[in-house]
Order: structure tokens, then C-alpha cells, then sequence
């Protein structure tokens, strides 16, 4: 009898320091690492979401956990008025909140954490936030055209700021470029090409490509020397027919576009040797057939609209 009471004090003794290991166990608290965000893919309503948090932000302890991610600072250094956790990340009581990149500061916002599991123990973690952003202005890219064999020197009026120094710039593609790091080098494409410029700032982040210059090689000419006797050019721009035609005084000419299912898409006179014909209405990846006839000369163009 004596040695069964003994076994039943021990077994409640096992479960006894069982049941306590595992409800006063470390609780571990991660709110993750330091982050710099850069400018990236925006939703519908124009706004980035970054997740953030450990993985996991809590272990340990006894679940279920409670968090509440706080901090605030001033907007700006001089303003009276501050900005909070809460207008930053979209749900303050989450594990991993969405970090809503528009809405943060440009320099280092700091987020602490608080977590309280089920057994009234509390840790603490803290994570900064640091977001980087581009401004772009641009109305269309430059458009040159030129022989091929040729050369032009870049340039355009692209526009790249951002709230720290920019590095230095590269322009993509790389064919036919002197020096793709140098946004007033040198081109010498052997086909039509659009260049893109980009930037990289003090803290590692990229810009999106933003259109620099289009380059419209005339494949039926080879130096500057035959440039006044240049046969007429015609290709798509951004939706636009852009037609080059030779100079020939007082005398208008006819321009049609005509679908390959035969449907007449724009048809019209003009004097203007240099045209762009707007509002056209084109399909994507669709055959068209420009019909140029100036006086009794008639020239069809067979383009591709992608």
C-alpha cells in the first residue's frame, strides 16, 4: 500500500513538472529584420503592402498569443503633428501587418512589438523601417530617326528624383550602346529599339524603367550623304502612324490604312511631310497595310501593331 502511494505521488510529481515546462517555457518575440523598402508593384488603389514580422514573430510559450505593434514619430523633423503605427500598418493586433510602403516616412520608422501569451508572460522586439522612393516625369520618349550604320547621341527628357542621391544611372537595352551607363553616350543600333533609363540611389534601391528614346533605323539607306534622297518611312509609335515622306512642293498625298480583314481604319489627304496621324484605334499584334500614294508614286507598308 505504502509503495503504491509512492508511485502515485511520483507519476503526479512527472506530470506536475511536465505541465510546468511547457506553460512557463521562453517566450521568444521577433519582429523581424531591419528593412529597407524599395518602390515596387502597387494594388488597385495605388498603395505598396509589404508583410512584416518574424517567421514566426512569437514562439515559445503558451498560445494563443496577443500582439500590438506600436511607435510614432514626427511626419517631419519641424512639424507639431505625428504620425503612428497605426497609419502605417493596416492592423496593429497581427502577427505578420501589411506595411503600407505610401504611407510610411522616408527615413527610419521604428515598430515595437509587444507579445503576451496565454500565461500572462510578456516579450518585447522592436524593427525599423526604412522606404525609398522614385519620381518620374515624362511626357512621351524622344524619337529619332536615322540610317542605319549611323550613330546619335542620347539624350531625351526623362526625369529621375527620389528622396536619396541617386548613384548612377544605366540605359537598357544594351544593343548598340557605347557605354550603357552613360545616359549622354554614344547609339548605333542596326534595328528600331527603344531605350529605357534607370537609376540606382544611395541605398540600393531601383527605379522602374521609364522610356527614354525611340530609335527608328531606315534600313533602305546607309550614311547622311543620301539623307535628302531618303525613301518614305512609316512605323508605329505608342498608337501613332508616323510617315516620313520625301519633299515634293504644292503636291498633297493619300494616306490608307487598311486592316488584313480589309477594313479601311483611317484614309485622308495631307501636305505635312513629316505625320503623325493620331486616334487610330489599333488591335494589338494585327497586320496593317499603309497605302501611300503621292502623286503617281503608290507605296504599301506591311506593319505589325504590338
Amino acid at each position: 500500500m505504502k509503495a503504491k502511494r509512492i508511485f502515485f505521488v511520483l507519476l503526479t510529481l512527472y506530470f506536475s513538472i511536465s505541465f510546468s515546462s511547457k506553460s512557463f517555457g521562453q517566450l521568444i518575440v521577433d519582429a523581424g529584420k531591419d528593412t529597407i523598402v524599395c518602390s515596387g508593384n502597387t494594388d488597385d488603389e495605388g498603395i505598396e503592402r509589404i508583410k512584416i514580422g518574424g517567421n514566426p514573430t512569437a514562439s515559445g510559450g503558451v498560445g494563443p498569443y496577443k500582439f500590438t505593434w506600436s511607435g510614432k514619430r514626427k511626419i517631419y523633423p519641424s512639424s507639431k503633428y505625428m504620425l503612428y503605427a497605426s497609419d502605417i500598418l493596416e492592423d496593429t493586433t497581427q502577427c505578420n501587418p501589411t506595411f503600407k510602403r505610401n504611407s510610411a516616412p522616408e527615413d527610419w520608422f521604428t515598430f515595437h512589438l509587444k507579445v503576451e501569451d496565454a500565461s500572462n508572460h510578456i516579450g518585447y522586439d522592436s524593427v525599423r523601417i526604412r522606404s525609398s522612393r522614385f519620381i518620374t516625369s515624362l511626357v512621351s520618349p524622344r524619337m529619332v530617326g536615322i540610317n542605319l550604320g549611323d550613330s546619335v547621341r542620347l539624350f531625351g527628357n526623362a526625369y529621375i528624383g527620389g528622396n536619396f542621391p541617386l548613384l548612377r544611372y544605366f540605359i537598357s537595352p544594351s544593343h548598340g550602346l557605347s557605354d550603357s551607363t552613360d545616359i549622354y553616350g554614344w547609339a548605333k543600333p542596326k534595328r528600331n529599339i527603344r531605350y529605357y533609363l534607370q537609376a540606382v540611389d544611395s541605398i540600393g534601391c531601383i527605379c522602374w524603367p521609364v522610356p527614354h528614346l525611340d530609335i527608328h533605323v531606315d534600313t533602305t539607306a546607309t550614311s547622311n550623304e543620301v539623307l535628302a534622297s531618303l525613301k518614305t518611312r512609316c512605323f508605329f509609335d505608342s498608337g501613332d502612324l508616323i510617315i516620313s515622306v520625301p519633299q515634293k512642293q504644292g503636291s498633297p498625298y493619300q494616306v490608307t490604312v487598311t486592316a488584313v480583314d480589309g477594313g479601311i481604319v483611317h484614309s485622308g489627304k495631307y501636305c505635312d511631310r513629316n505625320l503623325r496621324i493620331t486616334n487610330l484605334k489599333l488591335k494589338e499584334n494585327q497586320i496593317y497595310l499603309i497605302t501611300i500614294l503621292d502623286g503617281n508614286k503608290r507605296q504599301v507598308f506591311k506593319l505589325l501593331y504590338n
